[in-house]
């Protein structure tokens, strides 16, 4: 799901450019010398359609984001007191829906071109530039919060007894003989006492999915421990940490989840420096 959402807002950024880049195009030649004026209605045709086509994305994309995608943080820090953007997913598309509302109406069949100077639209129109941004950052937690969703399953997973895939698999298991001339009831009594061949690597087998677990779990608290670090803490040889395939899977997704940024820029421009928001996992 969010796979796809995650898509959806960078296709709507490039709408927003699409956008711009018609209404940049227009506004060069309404102010340009008399004899290129009369090309400005054609450009306007071009941006209402882009403007149109923009505004229906946005409303289906904010009817499809689930309450947890749409509470995912955008903003710089919960420390900063003023910030001029969006601080999560859903405030910053609730913001785009208003602006669109408020000028969807007199952008559509526009007909006359003075009311862009009386309503200062050329001023507003330059915010979809912003909300471009804001969408791109949409994107990118949102594929953040879908890889953490899929190593905490991946950590469920090796929590959970690996049962047998089939019943003939278990009557091989029960029916096994040590001894070729054993019955079917001493062969089950052997396995309910632990002598069947096999029986110690099936308990290794969970000791080390126990430890791939605790390793897991130190890593999602973590993140920042190398996996010698994580080795030497839970008590293995870091080869076999980094030769086991479900720990490897499981590390590359919690780590696939990228660095918080340092920084943000506001709409003046400047950088201030930042720190991660706490949040509850």
């Amino acid at each position: 799901m969010s796979h796809d959402l995650s898509e959806r807002f960078r296709d709507l950024a490039e709408q927003y450019s699409a956008v711009l880049e018609h209404w940049r195009g227009f506004w060069e030649l309404i102010n340009s010398n008399i004899l290129r004026r009369w090309k400005a209605a054609e450009a306007w045709d071009g941006f209402e359609r882009a403007f149109l086509t923009a505004a229906s994305t946005l409303a289906e994309l904010r009817g499809d984001v689930p309450p947890e995608v749409a509470n995912l943080w955008i903003g710089p820090t919960a420390w900063v007191p003023v910030y001029s953007g969006a601080l999560r997913v859903g405030e910053s598309l609730d913001l785009q829906v208003r602006f669109f509302q408020a000028w969807l109406p007199r952008v559509s069949g526009a007909v006359d071109f003075g009311w862009v100077w009386r309503a200062d639209f050329y001023r507003d129109v330059e915010q979809l530039e912003w909300y471009k941004r804001e969408l791109e950052e949409c994107a990118r937690v949102c594929e953040s919060w879908n890889r953490k969703q899929e190593a905490q399953k991946i950590v469920k997973a090796l929590q959970q007894p690996n049962p047998l895939k089939n019943c003939d698999q278990a009557e091989a298991v029960t029916t096994r003989p040590e001894n070729p001339s054993a019955t079917r009831e001493d062969t089950a009594q052997t396995a309910v006492a632990g002598d069947v061949p096999g029986n110690q690597s099936n308990r290794k087998g969970r000791k080390r999915g126990d430890w791939v677990i605790k390793a897991l779990e130190l890593l999602e608290d973590n993140p920042q421990l190398s996996d010698r670090q994580i080795a030497q803490i839970i008590g293995v040889n870091p080869s076999t940490l980094c030769k086991n395939e479900k720990y490897s899977r499981g590390a590359q997704c919690i780590r696939g989840e990228g660095r918080v940024s340092q920084g943000f820029k506001t709409r003046e421009g400047k950088t201030d420096a930042i720190a991660p928001p706490d949040e509850d996992d």
